[in-house]
C-alpha cells in the first residue's frame, strides 16, 4: 500500500487490488475486518441458502471484490397469490394463501373456526356498553366489541362515571347505602352488590360446544367446564384461560383422566377449583392468587362413586351415562353458589372465558 502526504491529510492508495472500505478494512488482506463477511474474496461463498421460510426471499447482497457479500433474506409483505406465503394484513380475498375459513384452524386473518364457532350477535346484558358484531362467521372474522357508553342519557339503562340523577335517569344516589329502584349491581355495586355480568366462551372442540348462561344477578360467580375428555392430539391437556375478575368458584369435570391447565389474568380473583372425574384428574395452575381445592375423582373407576360429582358436557342435560343437571346440583352443594355459566363438549383441548 502506497501512503501520500498532502495537505488536507493522509492518503492510502491500495496497491495489487487491495480494496479498502470505509470503515478502514482491507479487503484481501485474509483478516475478516469491520464491514466484512469474508476475506480473502476467493472464501466469499455465492450461495444463498434458503431459510426454510416461504415469507422470506433471499438474496445476494454486495460483492466479493468488496469482501462484503452476504446473503440477506427479506420479508414478504406484498400479498401475493400463490407464492406460499400470507403476509401480516393480507386476507384470503387478496391472497389465496392466507386464511381457509371453515378447515377448523384460526389463520391470518381469521378470529374464529370452523363457522359454528364464530359469533353471530352480540350481547353481554350490560345497558352501560355498546355491543357491536364486526366481520361475518361467513368469513371466519366474526368478533363483538362492547364499548363503553359514557354519554348522560336518560332511561337507557345505564348510569356511565360522571353522570348524576340531574342529567341520567338512570343514576341513583350512589353510596347511600341503599340499592334503589334505578341502581343496580352494575351502575352501583358499592350499593348493591358485587357485579355479575354474563360471560363470553371461545372454545376449542371436537364437535359442537353447547353452554347454559344464567339470568344476570349480582352474587359471586359459579363457572363448571364439563368434558368427555380431552383431546389426544393435545395429550389429554385442556386449558382454561379466565380473563374475568368477579369472585368466582371454578368447577372442572371430565369422564376420562384430564390434565387441566388454568391460567388466568393477574386481576382475576378465583377464590376456589372444585376438581371431579370418574378417572383422575390433574391440575396446574399458572397463577399466583391463593384458593381452596376440593378434589372429588373416583380415580380410575376404583373407590366410592358417592365423592364423584358426576359428569355432563351438554346442555340441555345429556340424557346418557352423564348428567348435567346432576355435576351443576352438586357443585352448588359444595359452592353454596348456583351456576352462572356451564359450558361444555365432548372433546376439548381449550376454553377461554372472558
Amino acid at each position: 500500500m502506497l501512503v501520500l502526504t498532502f495537505s488536507g491529510g493522509v492518503a492510502e492508495v491500495p496497491l495489487s487490488g487491495e480494496v479498502v472500505s470505509a470503515s478502514g478494512a482491507s479487503c484481501g488482506d485474509s483478516v475478516v475486518g469491520q464491514g466484512e463477511t469474508c476475506d480473502p474474496p476467493s472464501s466469499c461463498s455465492r450461495a444463498c441458502v434458503d431459510d426454510g421460510d416461504t415469507c422470506t426471499l433471499e438474496a445476494l447482497s454486495g460483492t466479493a471484490d468488496a469482501c462484503n457479500l452476504a446473503c440477506v433474506h427479506t420479508d414478504i409483505t406484498s400479498c401475493v397469490s400463490n407464492d406460499g406465503c400470507c403476509p401480516v394484513g393480507c386476507t384470503s380475498t387478496v391472497d389465496t394463501d392466507c386464511s381457509s375459513c371453515g378447515n377448523g384452524k384460526v389463520e391470518p386473518g381469521e378470529t374464529c373456526d370452523p363457522v359454528g364457532m364464530c359469533p353471530t350477535g352480540c350481547n353481554d346484558d350490560n345497558g352501560c356498553t355498546t355491543d357491536t358484531l364486526m366481520g361475518a362467521a361467513v368469513t371466519c372474522d366474526a368478533k363483538c366489541t362492547y364499548a363503553p357508553v359514557t354519554t348522560c342519557v336518560a332511561s337507557d339503562g345505564c348510569c356511565p362515571a360522571g353522570c348524576t340523577p340531574a342529567n341520567d335517569n338512570d343514576c341513583g344516589v350512589c353510596g347511600n347505602g341503599t340499592c334503589e329502584s334505578v341502581e343496580s349491581c352494575i351502575s352501583c355495586p358499592g350499593d348493591c352488590g358485587v357485579t355479575q355480568f354474563p360471560s363470553r366462551i371461545v372454545s376449542a372442540c371436537v364437535g359442537q360446544t353447547s353452554s347454559y348462561f344464567a339470568p344476570k344477578m349480582c352474587a359471586p360467580e359459579m363457572v363448571i367446564i364439563g368434558v368427555y375428555e380431552g383431546d389426544p392430539l393435545y395429550n389429554r391437556t385442556i386449558t382454561v384461560n379466565i380473563n374475568r375478575t368477579t369472585p368466582m368458584t371454578l368447577v372442572l369435570s371430565s369422564y376420562e383422566e384430564v390434565h387441566w391447565l388454568v391460567r388466568a389474568v393477574p386481576d382475576a380473583k378465583i377464590d376456589q377449583i372444585i376438581l371431579s372425574g370418574f378417572a383422575q384428574q390433574q391440575l396446574a395452575v399458572g397463577f399466583g392468587r391463593p384458593f381452596d381445592l376440593v378434589s372429588r375423582s373416583v380415580l380410575g373407576g376404583g373407590g366410592a362413586a358417592s365423592t364423584w360429582l358426576g359428569c355432563g358436557y351438554q346442555y340441555p342435560p345429556d340424557t346418557g351415562g352423564c348428567d348435567t343437571d346432576k355435576l351443576m346440583s352438586e357443585a352448588q352443594k359444595i359452592s353454596g353458589y348456583p351456576t352462572t355459566l356451564f359450558t361444555g363438549c365432548y372433546t376439548a383441548s381449550s376454553f377461554t372465558i372472558d
